[in-house]
């Protein structure tokens, strides 16, 4: 009955649940905040610094309590998409999931894809988690989201399958070139010639 009322709803653009809405964002907030601290932290006191560990061994708790009350709800009430809890609410579902261990990336992925084919989230969020994944298993990413750290300490863009077409599986599910990505990051991109 109850799945039968929140599908109904989710067709008709209403937003089901305030309180669920009110509690993911609540999470997205404490998602964020020690990340946006990270990196002034970090030209503060330095990569190596008693500050910056403890910060990020304070973002390690606050995802593992995140990980278990998101991965409850996704349990619960299925992937939460914008018509169930709002746009930024359903941002912090996939960030969560995001920042998880594989083991849950992989579980909740056939969630997510099914909530981006029903237009519930977003394409290109998906894509940061299927490149994610990717990178995490050793393979090439798809649409070059994931950026790494050479031994020089410089950026750089973790292997790209099939890296000529990168920009046009970008366009398709709506992020910008990789040269205008990389430059986030310092990132003089050439793209490879054909």
């Amino acid at each position: 009955m109850l799945q039968a009322f929140l599908s109904y709803a989710q067709k008709e653009g209403n937003t089901v649940n305030e309180s669920l809405k009110a509690e993911l964002e609540l999470i997205l907030k404490k998602d964020q905040e020690d990340r946006i601290m990270a990196d002034s932290i970090e030209k503060k006191f330095g990569s190596q610094s008693s500050e910056l560990l403890m910060l990020y061994e304070r973002m390690l708790l606050k995802d593992s309590l995140n990980q278990q009350r998101i991965t409850a709800i996704i349990d619960q009430y299925g992937w939460p998409g914008k018509s169930l809890v709002g746009k930024e609410a359903s941002l912090a579902v996939f960030l969560v999931i995001q920042h998880a261990s594989l083991e849950i990336q992989k579980k909740y992925l056939p969630q997510f894809r099914e909530s981006v084919t029903k237009g519930e989230s977003s394409s290109s969020n998906l894509a940061y988690l299927e490149d994610r994944i990717l990178m995490r298993e050793g393979k090439p990413q798809l649409y070059g989201t994931q950026v790494i750290t050479d031994n020089t300490g410089q950026k750089k863009f973790y292997n790209i399958y099939d890296e000529v077409n990168v920009d046009e599986r970008r366009l398709k599910i709506g992020l910008g070139p990789l040269a205008d990505y990389g430059k986030r990051f310092n990132i003089d991109y050439k793209k490879p010639i054909k």
